[in-house]
């Protein structure tokens, strides 16, 4: 009788799977499946040794499944198929958690009851900009609420907002839409008044919770990113920019007249971000080596950014103050401009002009 000897709980984070296991019990060569999502993701045959063989590299397979950039996924279902000669044997499903972070103390399960799929504790959302917080759903009827600090009249007061329960097949992967914009508009519906200016809010979700600060100013630049647990992010960067632009061409002279060709022109724009928390300093390193960043170029379009130049010194000193230092270009190498739909005349920087 075929035997996988492969040990998984029905749930596991993906630093946890083991990239070996062997098969035992063949009389002949073993063809293993490896079936994500119900899905062959990888065949391969074994050959047969004194009646055992050896499958290596079943981590980098879920992985490199998941990482697919035109199916990205937070979470799938495996199974691993094994036939030999008349006999076929498969374990049993189980979900497989992307996750870049191992948890030393606590299993993948209990994990993802108590944690959103993000490794930051809070957000700073600025006023008026998405904010999504996504995690993986294990029972139905799960109802999240918001904790609200709003501010009217000079006064700030605590307002308790409902969410719609979960009801869809578990386990699932959720998403709620937390912006600022969001959460006041339902919390005006539930409360049937205006409730004033949101502060800061939390959501919780069972043993969830998240925290989110309003900001009122605008970063100085936004991407989307996929982070540790393979979930899209947005990054809303506040600091400095300075644009450099490098043209680099060869010169010929003919007749006494100069000319240019073989011109090649970069753009790179060089970021330096504000001061940061212990935290954020370190979450930043998640959109340093994240496998997919883009940037909002109007018209519902991304472009894909590549970033470089990386200086990254994290200090948990009291007294250390820590920024990140990067680069940043569009994949494509094109100057794409954005035009927004603010009025440029009669506006508050040119009132002392005409007054």
């Amino acid at each position: 009788m075929i035997n996988i000897n492969l040990d998984l709980e029905t749930y596991n984070l993906l630093p946890q799977l083991p990239d070996i296991f062997s098969v035992d019990g063949l009389e002949e060569n073993a063809n293993v499946s490896i079936l994500l999502d119900d899905m062959s993701a990888y065949q391969t045959s074994l050959v047969e040794y004194e009646g055992q063989a050896k499958f290596y590299g079943l981590r980098d397979i879920v992985k490199m499944h998941m990482e697919n950039l035109t199916l990205p996924s937070p979470a799938c279902r495996l199974r691993i198929m094994v036939v030999s000669g008349s006999e076929t044997q498969q374990t049993s499903e189980v979900y497989v958690i992307y996750a870049a972070y191992t948890p030393g103390d606590t299993t993948a399960e209990n994990y993802i009851n108590k944690h959103f799929l993000s490794s930051r504790s809070y957000f700073e959302v600025p006023d008026g900009a998405e904010c999504k917080v996504t995690m993986m759903v294990t029972e139905s009827g799960l109802t999240p609420y918001v904790l609200a600090a709003c501010q009217k009249d000079g006064e700030t007061t605590m307002r308790k907002i409902s969410l719609e329960t979960i009801t869809a097949q578990t386990p699932c992967v959720v998403s709620l839409d937390m912006a600022p914009a969001t959460v006041k508009a339902l919390g005006e519906q539930q409360c049937g008044t205006d409730i004033g200016t949101i502060l800061a809010y939390s959501v919780y979700a069972g043993e969830r919770y998240m925290s989110m600060f309003v900001r009122r100013d605008e970063p100085e630049v936004v991407f989307k990113f996929r982070n540790a647990f393979n979930v899209t992010e947005m990054a809303y960067i506040y600091g400095t920019t300075k644009i450099i632009t490098d043209v680099s061409r060869k010169e010929a002279t003919c007749m006494h007249r100069k000319s240019y060709y073989d011109e090649e022109v970069t753009r790179k724009n060089e970021v330096t971000t504000e001061a940061l928390s212990y935290e954020q300093a370190i979450w930043f390193n998640e959109l340093f080596t994240s496998k997919r960043v883009t940037k909002d170029v109007g018209g519902g379009l991304e472009a894909v950014v590549l970033l470089s130049d990386i200086t990254s010194e994290i200090s948990d000193s009291q007294d250390a103050v820590n920024r990140h230092k990067f680069s940043w270009e569009y994949e494509d190498k094109q100057m794409w401009v954005t035009a927004d739909d603010h009025e440029r005349i009669f506006t508050e920087q040119y009132t002392p002009v005409f007054e």
